[in-house]
């Protein structure tokens, strides 16, 4: 009697734990070139952008963070700030995940300093790669970045999800994503190059074929430059993740706001969901056992960052 009411409190409690828990049914993911973000005032205002638009992952560039102001990011920010630093005047990539968009782990690889950031992540069975670039702007420079990032991406295998996105520095199509011609034309082959052996496709060109609209403006003597240099990567086997991407103004930089919807309900595989096996509680070890994981596990929670994370992490021990 006493271990059925036991058994009884466990499962009341995983029915209470997932209607508490976030559901990652699907999130937004943005990208956005600051053109500098040491102002404490500058990062309020991403801070806000963010919560007002329910964005839960946000790719920045030319951060130009540095470690002197590393933990002001971390004190600010309520979610994970993640950094790979340039100088305090050029360059500086990174990730902030909102509180509420939580994995169950977190890898770091600076593929390149400053200007590649990988950071993998598990959520459920799921492995997913976000990769933020920040391509340097010299023609020499950019089609070596390239070619690294080529070298990387053939290692994260096409049957994990992987999101690549921020400020290329170039177009693929000058006819349509600039009002220009492309400046950096080797650097353009490159990564067509790049977008092609991978299997990439451009998330915004696909949803709006035909369509000019631009990411980037610079007026110099009067004459204005417009370029869409800010875009997000999928394989074009993952395409159909992505239900909307947009592009939206913002006004303290030079840059819109790339804005993406990723829904993973269409990518969760049933086997995802865990279901408790009824017929152990038939079996003496198992309830002693069980009993006796429970009750230290669950005095554990603090140290974990959510309750999700708790709650997994005690599903598979």
């Amino acid at each position: 009697m006493m271990y059925s009411s036991f058994l009884i409190s466990i499962l009341m409690f995983r029915c209470v734990c997932f209607s508490l828990l976030p559901k990652m049914d699907s999130f937004k993911i943005a990208s956005l070139n600051l053109n500098g973000g040491r102002e404490a005032e500058k990062r309020a205002l991403i801070y806000q952008m963010m919560k007002q638009k329910k964005i839960d992952i946000v790719y920045l560039q030319e951060t130009h963070s540095d470690c002197t102001i590393e933990t002001d990011w971390g004190k600010e920010w309520e979610g994970e700030v993640i950094l790979s630093h340039g100088t305090s005047k050029s360059a500086g990539v990174g990730f902030l995940f909102s509180k509420a968009f939580t994995p169950l782990s977190i890898e770091i690889e600076h593929v390149v300093q400053g200007r590649c950031l990988l950071v993998k992540t598990k959520f459920d069975c799921l492995n997913m790669f976000f990769i933020n670039i920040y391509a340097p702007i010299a023609n020499a420079e950019k089609k070596c970045f390239y070619e690294k990032i080529g070298e990387r991406l053939g290692d994260c295998g096409t049957e994990n999800y992987v999101f690549i996105g921020g400020d290329f520095n170039c177009t693929e199509n000058e006819f349509l994503d600039r009002n220009h011609a492309e400046p950096h034309p080797a650097a353009q082959r490159v990564l067509k190059q790049l977008v092609s052996s991978h299997g990439l496709v451009d998330v915004w060109r696909r949803m709006h074929a035909g369509a000019r609209q631009y990411t980037w403006s610079h007026i110099v003597d009067s004459k204005i430059s417009l370029a869409r240099l800010d875009r997000f990567y999928c394989f074009k086997h993952h395409f159909n993740v992505f239900k909307t991407c947009q592009i939206l103004p913002v006004a303290f930089t030079d840059h819109s706001l790339l804005l993406g919807s990723v829904f993973i309900r269409n990518i969760l595989p049933r086997s995802a969901y865990w279901h408790f096996n009824s017929a152990l509680t038939y079996d003496q070890s198992f309830k002693e056992v069980l009993t006796y994981f429970w009750t230290g596990f669950r005095e554990r929670k603090a140290d974990f960052s959510s309750l999700r994370q708790w709650w997994d992490y005690g599903k598979v021990q």
